[in-house]
């Protein structure tokens, strides 16, 4: 398995196969498939996050909690209401798995924001329990709504990360990046399959493309028959040679496979 290949040497009953492997295609086809779950999930991640943020700005107005967090721009109050952006939280976390940034982000959240909480609501949750059960409840759903934040954020690198690496794969197994080049004599028969990935469609979804170039002996003596695959289609060539076929080139430009053959 290869992208290129000079083969100087004759050449009987030889079969090639250039570019992807195919369990390698079909891996990064099923990583594919996956990104259309991944983006439907991401907006249904989206829609929870919205929900939680409305659900803590109308209880923020009816308890009375003091609410002026002052956390940079990962937990803040603007004119539009409550704001959650964790960028700069994995800033300083560079280099950490998904799992250690989840334990990180629920110690910050335990530590700095309840510790800034409490002590803005000293003298609010001193004046009563009716006043430290809905204190409660507002903890509660900011925990929820960072917690729901941090899962969209995930989806969404997720995503991206996932887009890059097919694109990139992609990219390495084109089609057009192909090419074998038979010096010697084909003295039997040979076989080339050439198989690459491309992105479809306003989705950029991937599929394999391949063609298959059969050359075996003909109907009649001093022949050679070409058969040319690209998905179920079938197109038959036949050559008249005087003894077997020499200096074959064969590649994929422009969607098409192209050889030339020189006897």
């Amino acid at each position: 398995i290869f992208n290129t290949a000079e083969i100087h040497g004759n050449v009987k009953k030889t079969q090639f196969h250039l570019g992807v492997p195919t369990t390698r295609a079909e891996t990064i086809l099923a990583r594919s498939r996956n990104l259309q779950e991944l983006k439907s999930t991401q907006g249904d991640l989206k829609q929870q996050v919205e929900s939680a943020r409305r659900s803590l700005d109308k209880l923020l107005k009816v308890t009375g909690v003091v609410f002026n967090l002052n956390l940079g721009r990962i937990v803040r109050q603007s004119e539009v209401g409550l704001q959650i952006d964790l960028s700069s939280f994995y800033k300083a976390l560079p280099g950490r798995s998904a799992a250690e940034v989840d334990t990180a982000l629920r110690q910050f959240f335990a530590k700095a924001v309840m510790g800034l909480l409490t002590r803005l609501n000293r003298d609010y949750i001193a004046s009563g329990r009716g006043h430290q059960v809905r204190f409660k409840s507002v903890v509660a759903k900011l925990q929820d709504l960072v917690l729901k934040s941090r899962e969209y954020d995930k989806c969404v690198h997720l995503f991206l990360d996932d887009t890059e690496h097919i694109v990139a794969f992609c990219e390495r197994y084109a089609l057009d990046k192909s090419k074998v080049s038979i010096g010697g004599a084909i003295q039997d028969s040979c076989e080339v399959t050439i198989q690459g990935l491309e992105l479809v469609g306003a989705e950029k979804q991937a599929v394999v493309k391949d063609f298959r170039l059969q050359i075996e002996n003909g109907q009649r003596d001093g022949t050679q028959e070409a058969k040319f695959y690209c998905g179920k289609n079938l197109k038959d060539m036949e050559f008249v040679s005087k003894g077997s076929l020499r200096n074959v080139l064969i590649w994929v430009a422009d969607g098409q496979i192209r050889w030339e053959f020189r006897s």
